[in-house]
């Protein structure tokens, strides 16, 4: 069984960085042997020859390579095991383990407090200097523990070069250099700024729309209108992204000199995907005051249907762009981005977004929406599974505890949980766990059209010319098999409608099941001495009578709605003639009819014929009942007869061979 489990952990750009405690197993600590930490319930990984470990007993430890413990903290210093970055050789730790609490920094070395517990929120030292917070705001302290930028600002993050972005609590963006001075400013609904590279930087203002390249002084080069903050690439060459394409900028004289349409995707059959931006900021946009949306989301082309493929486009974008998140807040800015994955011609669509709200906290939310391109259907998970399966899945898919969110890959399915975050210090993650389709294959559907779809599908299938019945919209559960029948001439019709809600007659259910077999075996209707003037379904009866499609039959009335045993009589006989069923003796078919509770319904001389259709996996009945007094309408035959006309039918010989 081949399983992998993921804690993917969000972070933001804060002055403490957020770890997730890991297990020793597989950790470097087990190589390391020593009954110095036998009740070790969780490490980190080594840096600089350190470890920090937690113990049965709540309490901390640096130990070395050979396992040895240099500090003990009590149980109230560094839970919950937040801080784990040392390059530096100072270790972060608070003193009472809330991590709201004072922080000070010790030596990875000893153990050794260097900087007393002071700071609410504290980075480690880069180029000699941190990024720490006190009560009155964010500021820069040395190795020594002193301020070369008194804690004033709302936000601080280190640029290299010696510079710091900051955040003023007026809402002005600032590059200060290590004596505190403002060498540029940009009021306004700007992020933060890029780290420098190459000596230089560049920022994004939501406000204009415009990225701005700047030097260590704070000089701006260069500016232009894209999507978001510029790359630096060299000291001379940067790109910046402009309606989804990578555009390459000429930093010494702001000259475009290649374009790259990076977000332009093909996804088969002359289907592309393109990711557009949604934006939606005010004008004069104030910060931590009036919301904003910066969200992409996929458009698709080159369907040959083209109310299919604004139909498709419709339901992505109410997706990406209006699916919120449950939230007791008022929502002040979204974020998103789209991972996508195409398995036959169901589209995985998954919208990764951040949502800041009211009191800066900052939320992950990750959905999906599994979709058929052949015909715009939304999949749910009960689309695919097997009525009742849900505890065995949760066998496979532990630890996450709800199912409903999850998403296509390679051979398989991804489950995932947020795990809600608080404010920007923790703000969330994502437990997910892969399940290979091998692993549920017992609790799969192979009838359903989700699976169908996914495994047997593909775009060629999915991109066909449009229907021409106007009572047969894009959007139907029988689309894609409608379409199927009608190109291969099976069902057709009354020349202007489909009519897929109507129950099927007698006459026509034994016309398309004579066509299938004919357009399979390249025999004709035409008869030489055929009457112009005769019913339409006269030949097609004829053929039907001698393919055996009506053996078994009794009472056949032309102009009548088709009983639905009377169909499985039908379907058997084709089934049969395809080399598709075995006989079945009667205790066989006893066995099988026997899940329904109405089985007594059907006649004698009908059972064998049910029994197959249900074994084959044409007959599902609804839950414990097979209704064979009932009828069966032209889509639910147009599913069927485009089954065994794609010979979409693996899963069938699968069971005869069982």
């Amino acid at each position: 069984m081949r399983r992998r489990l993921f804690l993917i952990a969000f972070l933001c750009i804060v002055t403490v960085m957020v770890i997730t405690t890991v297990h020793v197993e597989g950790n470097d600590i087990d190589s390391v042997s020593s009954n110095n930490y036998a009740d070790l319930t969780g490490a980190s990984s080594f840096l600089l020859d350190r470890a920090v470990v937690r113990l049965d007993n709540g309490n901390a430890a640096i130990i070395d390579t050979q396992g040895q413990i240099i500090k003990e903290f009590p149980a109230g210093y560094g839970a919950p095991f937040f801080i784990a970055d040392w390059t530096d050789g100072l270790l972060r730790i608070s003193n009472d383990g809330d991590r709201y609490s004072a922080i000070g920094y010790y030596s990875i070395e000893d153990g050794s407090l260097v900087i007393d517990h002071q700071f609410y929120t504290a980075g480690p030292f880069v180029d000699g200097y941190a990024v720490v917070s006190q009560r009155t705001g964010n500021g820069v302290i040395n190795k020594q523990g002193e301020f070369v930028i008194e804690p004033q600002y709302n936000f601080m993050a280190y640029m290299g070069e010696e510079r710091f972005y900051a955040n003023t609590y007026s809402g002005t963006r600032c590059l200060l250099d290590l004596d505190g001075n403002q060498l540029l400013q940009v009021p306004g609904a700007t992020p933060h700024f890029q780290p420098f590279a190459y000596g230089l930087s560049s920022y994004y203002n939501n406000s204009t729309g415009e990225t701005s390249i700047f030097n260590v002084d704070g000089e701006i080069l260069v500016t232009l209108e894209a999507d978001k903050a510029a790359v630096i690439q060299s000291a001379e060459v940067a790109n910046i992204e402009r309606n989804g394409q990578t555009v390459y900028l000429s930093i010494r004289d702001g000259e475009l000199f290649w374009e790259d349409d990076q977000k332009h995707y093909s996804i088969g059959a002359g289907v592309e995907m393109r990711i557009n931006q949604y934006v939606n900021i005010p004008k004069n946009y104030q910060p931590y005051v009036d919301p904003y949306e910066r969200i992409y989301y996929p458009v698709l082309s080159g369907y040959k249907d083209e109310q299919l493929e604004a139909h498709i486009n419709q339901e992505l974008y109410d997706f990406f762009i209006w699916h919120r998140p449950e939230t007791e807040y008022e929502i002040m800015y979204k974020v998103g981005e789209v991972i996508t994955h195409v398995e036959g011609h169901v589209g995985s669509f998954t919208k990764e977004s951040r949502y800041g709200v009211i009191d800066m906290e900052s939320n992950w939310n990750s959905v999906t929406l599994n979709m058929d391109l052949a015909t715009g259907r939304v999949y749910t998970l009960g689309d695919l599974l097997l009525p009742g399966v849900e505890k065995e899945l949760e066998e496979h898919t532990l630890p996450i505890e709800n199912t409903t969110e999850f998403a296509l890959i390679d051979g398989g399915l991804r489950f995932y949980q947020i795990i809600p975050g608080f404010r920007a210090i923790d703000p969330g993650r994502i437990l997910s766990v892969v399940v290979d389709f091998d692993e549920i294959d017992n609790l799969i559907n192979k009838n359903s059209d989700f699976w169908l779809a996914l495994t047997k599908g593909s775009m060629e299938n999915a991109n066909r010319a449009a229907l021409p019945f106007p009572d047969m919209p894009a959007s139907h559960w029988a689309y894609a098999y409608t379409k199927s029948v009608f190109e291969a001439g099976i069902m057709q019709g009354d020349g202007k409608n489909f009519m897929p809600n109507d129950a099927i007659l007698y006459e026509q259910a034994a016309a398309v099941f004579s066509r299938l077999l004919l357009e399979s075996t390249g025999e004709h209707l035409q008869r030489a001495d055929r009457d112009p003037n005769e019913p339409w379904y006269v030949a097609e009866l004829e053929s039907a009578e001698r393919l055996g499609i009506l053996e078994g039959l009794e009472g056949m009335e032309i102009g009548t709605t088709m009983r639905r045993d009377d169909l499985m009589v039908m379907l058997a006989n084709v089934l049969k003639k395809k080399g598709l069923v075995k006989s079945m003796s009667t205790a066989e078919v006893n066995e099988v009819l026997s899940r329904f509770q109405d089985e007594g319904d059907i006649p004698d001389f009908k059972r064998d014929s049910a029994a197959m259709s249900v074994q084959a996996g044409f007959i599902t009945g609804a839950g414990n009942l097979i209704l064979p007094n009932e009828t069966y309408t032209r889509a639910q035959a147009a599913k069927i007869l485009t089954l065994i006309h794609q010979e979409k039918i693996d899963n069938i010989e699968n069971q005869i061979k069982k």
